[in-house]
């Protein structure tokens, strides 16, 4: 009886012993994190960038545990370990590192610390194609002159961050805008390309845009270029050009790179300047000295004279001595021997620049082809320097309004009778223009500006 009593006590034991296990058990099984969802913007998805940040739902787990996660991205539906780009990571959002025009799978699997998992779907997006890298128009563009202009364009190659096969049109223009026109050349696969039959002295505006195969491009910056002058040909721009001191808006032509007003210089600042009295300026037609004997004249006012209709017309007259004082910073009277170089480019022979009175035969292409010249060959105005019959001022009186004209150049001679200046005349009865040299104090001429170099 008593071993009876011992056994059955035992099985007690053992009995209480399991159901405690049992019960332990229960209370100690773990739960799973919940499975990690994938934000919408990411499912089934086109165009998505190669550097995207790609997020997904946190988990959580049940019991309070540490989660983390695996990112597997890859291009198979069905993926595997060797997909997975990120392991372990405590956050839920991971920066890839892809491909362009692309489709990838992917999916997130969440760990808890006590061996939970939980496996979230796979799904799947397309990346934007990435473009070429930008090109660079490498160095100087090369230039050659024969019997046509050719310029040789270099640029950098343009490297494809997926492997794509690059290709580049080369575009030219000498406008402000490219067009589809200005296309010289497309699919180039070299990186340079030789440009002919371009104009000489002419603004090209040139840019390369690199492709790939999958309508990725890029534009490389615009470079700017101006082709070189060929022998023997005259190159001629008009612009504009502002004097601050007075605000006047003047015309001005580019001749072979160098540029001159296109009108008459205007700036009026006195009659006589009260600290030299050999400097003067005056209007055509409005005097600033009285006729001899006259008792009744009144000096007008700089704003009369600006109000004459030749001032707008003709601008201002100015002694010589003034010359070096009159043009604004930048620019100049004109020389005598820029002069020269016109007549040169005119057709004038080099021999004849040199001489004095009227030479050659090109007088013509200086004049105004408004202003009422009668000269044969009638005016052409090719320099677009449009001179008019403006006449001149000797000492009491201005002379030759609708005939002739005269300008001052800032080159002197000295010879036995003192120092003289050059001039130049043109005239309505003759062919060719006149060089000549007078005394400083005798005359009050036009003048024309040319811009520094």
């Amino acid at each position: 009886m008593l071993i009876f009593m011992k056994n059955l006590l035992k099985v007690a034991l053992v009995s209480l012993g399991m159901v405690s296990m049992v019960s332990c058990s229960d209370d100690d099984k773990n739960e799973m994190p919940t499975t990690p969802g994938i934000e919408t913007n990411f499912v089934n998805a086109e165009g998505v960038a190669t550097d995207v940040t790609l997020t997904w739902n946190k988990s959580e787990d049940p019991d309070g545990d540490e989660v983390t996660y695996d990112v597997y991205i890859g291009e198979s539906e069905t993926l595997t370990d060797a997909d997975i780009k990120s392991k372990a990571q405590k956050t839920n959002s991971y920066k890839a590192n892809l491909k362009g025009h692309t489709q990838y799978f992917w999916k997130v699997v969440a760990y808890d610390t006590e061996g939970g998992v939980a496996e979230g779907d796979v799904n799947k997006f397309t990346t934007v194609n990435a473009v070429p890298a930008k090109p660079e128009i490498t160095g100087q563009v090369e230039e050659l002159v024969s019997d046509d202009l050719t310029m040789i364009v270099k640029w950098s190659t343009s490297e494809d961050a997926d492997g794509d096969a690059v290709v580049y049109d080369l575009y030219v223009t000498k406008n402000d805008e490219f067009a589809d026109a200005d296309l010289v050349k497309a699919d180039i696969v070299g990186t340079e390309y030789r440009i002919t039959a371009l104009e000489g002295y002419t603004d090209y505006k040139i840019k390369v845009v690199s492709k790939d195969e999958f309508g990725g491009k890029i534009d490389s910056d615009i470079v700017e270029y101006t082709t070189q002058m060929i022998d023997g040909e005259i190159y001629v721009r008009e612009g504009t050009f502002v004097d601050s001191r007075d605000n006047h808006e003047y015309k001005t032509v580019e001749i072979n790179g160098t540029t001159w007003l296109a009108e008459n210089f205007a700036y009026l600042p006195f009659f006589t300047d009260p600290d030299a009295d050999e400097k003067k300026c005056s209007v055509y037609g409005k005097p600033i000295v009285g006729a001899i004997g006259q008792s009744d004249f009144v000096m007008p006012t700089i704003e009369e004279a600006k109000a004459h209709e030749n001032y707008a017309k003709y601008g201002v007259m100015y002694s010589a001595a003034i010359l070096d004082d009159i043009a604004p910073e930048g620019w100049h009277v004109a020389t005598d021997e820029e002069w020269q170089e016109l007549e040169k480019l005119s057709g004038m022979l080099e021999s004849d620049a040199e001489f004095t009175g009227y030479r050659g035969n090109t007088l013509h292409k200086f004049l105004s082809t408004d202003a009422g010249w009668t000269n044969e060959p009638a005016p052409t105005d090719e320099f677009k320097l449009n001179i008019k019959p403006g006449g001149y001022n000797k000492v009491l009186e201005d002379k030759g309004e609708g005939a002739y004209t005269y300008f001052w150049t800032n080159s002197s001679m000295q010879n036995m009778f003192g120092k003289k200046y050059w001039n130049r005349a043109f005239s309505g009865t003759k062919t060719g223009v006149n060089r000549g040299n007078t005394k400083s104090s005798t005359y009050r001429m036009y003048v024309r500006l040319v811009k520094d170099k």
